[in-house]
């Protein structure tokens, strides 16, 4: 009875020593697909008025110092400051909260109330 106490005993200490000392891979891999791409709006959805607008073409770099600058096509340059929340679902720029509707290699979906704004990455 003694041996099964220990082997739970050391079991749980062990899975909780593991679940402790565990990297937030999400938040990591979430911050490295924002940082190491430059972004481009694709499509900007208003849901309300079932519409697509059309925006100016412009670069977004997300700084890992989280400075986001937004280079458009007559090289005017505008910045603020972006983080992720803890969870890594929401991405806030500025004032505003977006959340992260998707977010790979190919697209990154931010979502704010009734529009979505879909990026795609470039290659410069």
């Amino acid at each position: 009875m003694k041996s099964k106490f220990k082997i739970v005993f050391i079991a749980f200490f062990l899975s909780l020593f593991f679940l402790a000392c565990q990297k937030d891979y999400k938040y990591e891999n979430r911050f490295n697909l924002l940082t190491k791409r430059t972004w481009q709006v694709k499509t900007f959805i208003n849901y309300t008025e079932n519409q697509t607008l059309i925006t100016k073409n412009a670069k977004y770099y997300f700084k890992e110092n989280n400075e986001l600058i937004k280079i458009y096509e007559n090289n005017e340059i505008v910045s603020t400051i972006w983080q992720l929340s803890k969870d890594s679902n929401f991405l806030i720029i500025g004032n505003n909260t977006f959340k992260i509707t998707e977010l790979n290699r190919k697209v990154m979906s931010l979502r704010y109330g009734d529009v979505e704004i879909f990026f795609i990455p470039i290659k410069e």
